[in-house]
C-alpha cells in the first residue's frame, strides 16, 4: 500500500484523526483497513482533477484529491474469499464476479477520490460524490452518506432518506427547517414583512381547529383574533360526511369526534400539533359546507388564507382523504435503463471523536470508533448507469387536483408529504427534510414558483408595453411583459387538474388570478387579461402527452373531450371553456390582423372580481373565412407543410386516430382562385385543433385571423349561434369551435389576400 499523501496528513491533522486506528471490523481485511479505509477513501480530500486521455486510454487523475495504490488481481480474489467487502467490491467492478483466481497476478492500480459535486439541482449541497478508478477506467461513482446518530455523520453531508415521516423524529426535524426559514432566510423574511408580518399580526381565518389536544380537536371561531396557523392542502377524492355544516357547527364548537375524522384530516390535525402550533385551516371543517353566503365570503379570502399561513401542509401522496399521509415510506433504490437495480453499499469508516473542553490541557481524548459511511451508487461498471430515483410534483396526486395548485404556489412555507418522503419548500430553497440526498430539480420548476413581485405589498409599479408598435412604451413595461409571460405556464399545469364541481373551473384558481391583477394592473377576463387579449385567445388543445412522473406515473393531456356539462362555466373564446389541457400562446406579437371592440364578462358576484362567471362576450372586427374540416393530422408526421404531394392527399385514416382533435383545414377557395386553379381548394390546408370532441362535426365555420408572423397566420374558428341575440343587434353571434394555423402562402392560394380581406363585426360568447 503507498502511504498517504501529504495533504491527507495535513487534513487529518486538522481533524483530530490519530493513530492508531480502531479495531479492525471483519468485514474488512487488515490490508484495506490499513491502507484506503485508513485514508477515508479519500472521501474527506478535495475533488479530483480529472483529465480525459481518449478513448481506449481512459482517464488520467491527477495527484491532488486522490488516495491510489497498486495490488493484484490475485491478492483481490483471496482477500475476497476470506471475507472482505471492498476486495468483493472491486472484483465485481472488474467483471463476472472475480475472475482473477490465485494465479492471476495481473497488478491493478486502485484510484479513489470525489468528485466535485453532486447533480445540479440535488439537494443538499456539498454532497461527497465518491468514485473509484481501476487502472484510470472509470468503475464506480456514488453518493456518500451517513445517518445522523452514526459517529461518521460529522464527515458528511447527506443523510438516508427520510422514510418515517409521522414520526417524532422527522416531525422535530420539520419543525427546525420552518424555524430555521422563519428566523434565517433573509429572503424569506423580506417578503414576509413587505406587508403584513405573519407571525405577529396576520388576522385569523373566521374559523380554525383548534389542535391543542389532537385525541380532542374543536371547532374555533377567531373572531378576528391575530396569530399563527397552519393551512392544509390535499385531495377530497371521496365525500365527507363529517364536514362543518349548519346543522352541526354549534356541537363542532364544543368538540370534533376525531374517530369521526378521515385519515388525512387526523394526520394534518397531528403535524399541527407536533410543530407547536394551536390552530389548523382545512376547507372541510372550517367553511360551512351548506351555507352559500359562508362559502362566498371564505372564497374572497382564499388569498389570505394560504398567503398568511405560517406552514402549509401539502398531503401530496394521499389520492383521498381516507388514506392519510403519514405511513411509512419504501425505499426507492436506482435502477439502470434496463430495470436492474444498484445496490446500496456500506462500509466501516474509521473515525477519531474531537477533544471535548474536559479533554483539552493533554488530557487524553476519546478512543477512536467504527463508524458506517453508504455509498448510494449513480454507475458501477458491472451493472450500468443511473441517477438516484427523481421526484417529480406532477406524479403525486395532490397534482391532479386544480385547487391545491393555487394552495401550493399562494404558500410561502410548505411541508409536502410526499410519496418518497418529506420535503420543505419556502420562497428561498427547497430541500429533503432530514438532508437526504435526492434531486429535486422537477419539484419546483417555473409553474411551480412565483415571482417575488406578487408577494410585495404595495405592489410594484408596472405597467402594460404600448399597444402600438411604433408609440413608446411605459417604464418598467418589460418587468411587465416578464411578470405576464409567467401565466402562462400557470395555466397549463392548472387546465391539466380536474375539478369536483364545473362551475368551480374559474374559481379554483382565483386566489393566483388576483395576486397577478394586482400587479399587472389590468382586467381579469374569465382567464385572460385585457391588455394583451388578441394574444390570449390564441390557446389551443394541447396534443396527447405524458408528463414525466418518475417510475411511470403522470398526468398528461388526454385528447380532445366532450364539451362539459354540469352548467354553464365560461365564454367559448375562454380556455376556462373546456376540460381537458391547453396549451396559452407565449408568443410575441407580430402583427395584429384584429381589433376587440368590447369584451365583458357577467360574473356570480360582483364581489368575487376572480370567482364564477355566468356570462360573457367578445366583439371584434376582423374577417371571416369559410372553411372546412379536412382528415385527421398523422401526429408522427413532420410539421413542416410544405410538401404540397403529402397535404393535396386525403389519407385513407380513421378519424378516431386523432384522438388529440387535429385535423386539416381546408379554407373555402374565392371564385378567382378556383378560376386560376381547379385544385385549389386541396392546396391550401391548414391545420385546426378541435375544442370538443362535440364539434367535430360541425357543417360551417369560418376562420378568423388574429395574427401574422414571418410564415404563417393563426387565429380562432367559430360556428354560427342560431338564434341568439347579440349585444348589439345587427351583429352576427359566432362561438368558438378551435384554433387554426396556415402557412400564409396557403392563404394566397385559396385567393384571400389580407389587404383586401373585407373585416366585419360580429360577438363571439
Amino acid at each position: 500500500m503507498s502511504s498517504p499523501n501529504s495533504w491527507l496528513q495535513i487534513l487529518l491533522e486538522r481533524t483530530g484523526y490519530r493513530a492508531p486506528l480502531p479495531p479492525r471490523p471483519a468485514s474488512l481485511c487488515q490490508s484495506c483497513w490499513e491502507g484506503p479505509f485508513a485514508q477515508h477513501l479519500a472521501l474527506l480530500a478535495p475533488p479530483l482533477a480529472r483529465n480525459w486521455t481518449g478513448v481506449g486510454e481512459g482517464w488520467a487523475v491527477e495527484t491532488a484529491g486522490r488516495y491510489a495504490y497498486t495490488t493484484t488481481w490475485a491478492k483481490l480474489a483471496a482477500r475476497a474469499r476470506a471475507g472482505c467487502a471492498w476486495c468483493k467490491l472491486l472484483l465485481e467492478l472488474r467483471g463476472g464476479g472475480g475472475e482473477g483466481g490465485d494465479g492471476d497476478g495481473e497488478r491493478v492500480q486502485v484510484t479513489l477520490g470525489r468528485n466535485t459535486g453532486v447533480e445540479e439541482g440535488s439537494t443538499p449541497a456539498n454532497t461527497q460524490d465518491f468514485v473509484i478508478f481501476l487502472d484510470n477506467e472509470w468503475s464506480l461513482s456514488g453518493h456518500a452518506y451517513a445517518a445522523a446518530d452514526n459517529p461518521a455523520a460529522p464527515y458528511f453531508v447527506a443523510r438516508p432518506t427520510l422514510l418515517d415521516v409521522g414520526s417524532a423524529h422527522a416531525l422535530n426535524l420539520a419543525k427546525t427547517c420552518l424555524a430555521d426559514c422563519v428566523h434565517a432566510h433573509p429572503r424569506c423574511i423580506s417578503l414576509a414583512s413587505s406587508g403584513t408580518d405573519p407571525t405577529t399580526t396576520t388576522r385569523l381565518p373566521t374559523r380554525l381547529i383548534d389542535c391543542t389536544d389532537p385525541a380532542h380537536p374543536l371547532l374555533s371561531p377567531t373572531a378576528g383574533q391575530h396569530g399563527q396557523y397552519a393551512a392544509l392542502s390535499y385531495v377530497w377524492g371521496e365525500p365527507q360526511p363529517h364536514s362543518t355544516t349548519t346543522l352541526n357547527i354549534a356541537a363542532y364548537t364544543r368538540e370534533i369526534d376525531a374517530a369521526s375524522l378521515p385519515r388525512t384530516i387526523r394526520d394534518a390535525i397531528r403535524v399541527t400539533h407536533a410543530l407547536g402550533l394551536r390552530f389548523l385551516w382545512a376547507d372541510t371543517l372550517c367553511i360551512v359546507q351548506d351555507s352559500d353566503a359562508d362559502k362566498l365570503r371564505e372564497l374572497a379570502r382564499m388569498h389570505e388564507i394560504y398567503r398568511y399561513a405560517h406552514v402549509t401542509v401539502v398531503a401530496a401522496s394521499a389520492r383521498r382523504v381516507g388514506e392519510g399521509f403519514l405511513e411509512m415510506r419504501r425505499a426507492s433504490p436506482a435502477v439502470t435503463e434496463d430495470g436492474a437495480v444498484l445496490p446500496e453499499l456500506s462500509f466501516p469508516f474509521p473515525v477519531s471523536p474531537p477533544k471535548s473542553k474536559s479533554q483539552r490541557g493533554g488530557k487524553r481524548r476519546a478512543p477512536p470508533q467504527v463508524g458506517e459511511v453508504h455509498i448510494s451508487p449513480t454507475h458501477m461498471s458491472s451493472i450500468g448507469y443511473s441517477r438516484l430515483p427523481r421526484f417529480s410534483l406532477a406524479a403525486e396526486p395532490v397534482s391532479a387536483r386544480a385547487w391545491c395548485m393555487q394552495e401550493l404556489l399562494m404558500s410561502p412555507r410548505v411541508l409536502l408529504f410526499a410519496s418518497h418522503t418529506l420535503l420543505f419548500r419556502c420562497l428561498s430553497a427547497t430541500r429533503h427534510v432530514g438532508s437526504a440526498l435526492r434531486p429535486v430539480s422537477r419539484l419546483l420548476p417555473e409553474t411551480h414558483a412565483l415571482p417575488d413581485a406578487l408577494f410585495l405589498s404595495p405592489p410594484p409599479a408596472l405597467a402594460p408595453p404600448a399597444p402600438d408598435p411604433w408609440a413608446p412604451d411605459a417604464p418598467n413595461s418589460q418587468e411587465w411583459e416578464r411578470l405576464h409571460g409567467r401565466w402562462a405556464p400557470l395555466v397549463r399545469d392548472y387546465t391539466r387538474r380536474t375539478v369536483g364541481f364545473p362551475r368551480d373551473k374559474l374559481v379554483a384558481c382565483g386566489a393566483l388570478a388576483g395576486a397577478f391583477a394586482r400587479v399587472l394592473r389590468t382586467e381579469y377576463l374569465a382567464g385572460l387579461w385585457r391588455a394583451t387579449l388578441l394574444m390570449d385567445l390564441l390557446w389551443q388543445r394541447a396534443r396527447p402527452t405524458w408528463i414525466d412522473g418518475g417510475g411511470g406515473r403522470g398526468r398528461g393531456a388526454r385528447g380532445c373531450l366532450p364539451r362539459p356539462g354540469g352548467g354553464y362555466r365560461a365564454p367559448s373564446w375562454s380556455w376556462a371553456a373546456v376540460d381537458g389541457a391547453v396549451d396559452p400562446n407565449q408568443s410575441t406579437v407580430e402583427s395584429l390582423l384584429a381589433e376587440v371592440l368590447g369584451c365583458e364578462v357577467v360574473l356570480r358576484d360582483e364581489k368575487l372580481l376572480f370567482g364564477e362567471v355566468t356570462g360573457g362576450f367578445l366583439v371584434l372586427r376582423a374577417g371571416l373565412i369559410p372553411c372546412v374540416r379536412g382528415p385527421p393530422v398523422d401526429e408522427d408526421e413532420n410539421e413542416d407543410e410544405g410538401d404540397e404531394e403529402d397535404e393535396g392527399e386525403d389519407k385513407d385514416e380513421d378519424e378516431d386516430s386523432a384522438p388529440s382533435g387535429h385535423y386539416r383545414l381546408h379554407l373555402q377557395p374565392t371564385e378567382d382562385a378556383l378560376q386560376r386553379d381547379a385544385d385549389s381548394a386541396t392546396k391550401n390546408a391548414g391545420e385546426i385543433s378541435f375544442d370538443c370532441a362535440d364539434d367535430l362535426d360541425v357543417a360551417r365555420m369560418w376562420a378568423v385571423p388574429i395574427r401574422l408572423d414571418d410564415e404563417y397566420i393563426d387565429g380562432l374558428v367559430v360556428a354560427g349561434v342560431p338564434d341568439r341575440l347579440a349585444s348589439r343587434s345587427w351583429m352576427m353571434v359566432y362561438r368558438r369551435v378551435g384554433y387554426f394555423r396556415i402557412y400564409d402562402e396557403k392563404l394566397h392560394n385559396a385567393g384571400w389576400e389580407l389587404a383586401k380581406m373585407p373585416l366585419v363585426e360580429f360577438e363571439i360568447v
